[in-house]
Order: structure tokens, then sequence, then C-alpha cells
């Protein structure tokens, strides 16, 4: 009987190692204690972790323990997203600077479109500014459930947030990583 060791993950923050025009921007301090903020919140110790079998009866129930902030480019969605939020705000910021030069302003919503071009044809994020990377902050919140029986996959709803499939293989493995958001 097989128990099921995981996480569940969280996107916080997007940034990028390096500088903006003399300005610093360098990563948050990973390994923290941290639950989901936000429309996430429910993504935190105490929430209730349901897994069924293939006919998608309940077999376990455990609940969501500490979470820990972990960086990793997972190359998501919602890694895109806030990529391109992030490449906006320092455009227009830099736009701001050489509000008095059109041809400079040109220049640099060029540069922009050019960098969000790029990071949407590449599977690994362009590093926007100065060729420094992008760096993700997630919140890994863990779980374990009691054993189970034998099944060749289980599904996994996390608080209400749908059912994710996993196999008997990832589970024996103690690889059972789902990601929110």
């Amino acid at each position: 009987m097989p128990t099921m060791i995981g996480k569940v993950s969280v996107l916080r923050t997007v940034g990028f190692s390096g500088s903006i025009d003399g300005q610093p921007d360098s990563p948050p301090v990973f390994g923290q204690p941290c639950s989901g903020t936000g429309g996430y919140g429910d993504i935190a110790p105490g929430g209730v972790v349901i897994i069924t079998d293939p006919a998608g009866a309940a077999i376990a129930t455990t609940q969501l323990g500490g979470g820990v902030t972990t960086s990793a480019v997972r190359k998501t969605e919602s890694e895109r997203v806030q990529r391109e939020d992030l490449i906006d705000a320092i455009y227009e910021l830099r736009i701001a600077l050489v509000a008095g030069d059109p041809v400079r302003s040109a220049q640099l919503n060029l540069d922009r479109a050019n960098v969000r071009l790029a990071d949407l044809d590449n599977p690994d994020p362009v590093p926007p500014f100065e060729g420094h990377p992008f760096w993700a902050q997630w919140c890994d919140v863990s779980f374990t459930t009691p054993p189970l029986p034998d099944h060749p996959t289980y599904g996994v709803s996390i608080t209400q947030r749908g059912t994710s499939t996993v196999t008997r293989q990832e589970v024996l493995s103690g690889q059972v990583s789902l990601i929110i958001g």
C-alpha cells in the first residue's frame, strides 16, 4: 500500500537578477515559510486534500502541511503573464524617464515588443534586461496521505480546485507535484 508524498505549488512572484538603469533587482530569500495568498489563500496548512480511486470514489483524506518558498522557472502560463507585466512595468518606467524624446520612446517600445515576441517564441524565458535571467518564487505546500490501496491512477483534489490524475509510479517515486495558478 503506497503512501502519497506530494506538494502543490503556487506562483508568488517573478523577477530577474541584475539591475535596470542602475537599480538593483535581486531575488528574494528562498526557503522561508509560506502559504498561498490572494485568490490562493486556501493553499495553506489545514487545506483539505482528497484522494480518489480511478472510479472517482474517495479513498483517503489528508491536509496540506507547511509551505516553503522555492526558486524555479517552471515555464507556466502564470509565470509568462507575470513576466509580461514586469517587462511592461519596466519599459513604462524607462519611457517616463525619456518622456521628452519621441525617438528614444519609440526605440524603447520597439525593444519591449521584441523582448515580448522572443519570450513567446522561446520555451525558455528570455533574459530581458541587460542579459539577466528571470527567476520565479513559488510556494510549495506539502501533503502526505495514509497508505493507499493499489490502483494504476489516483485523483488528487486540493481544496475544491478540481481533480488532477497521478499515476501509481509517480506515487511510488515520491514525485507527486501539482501546480495551481
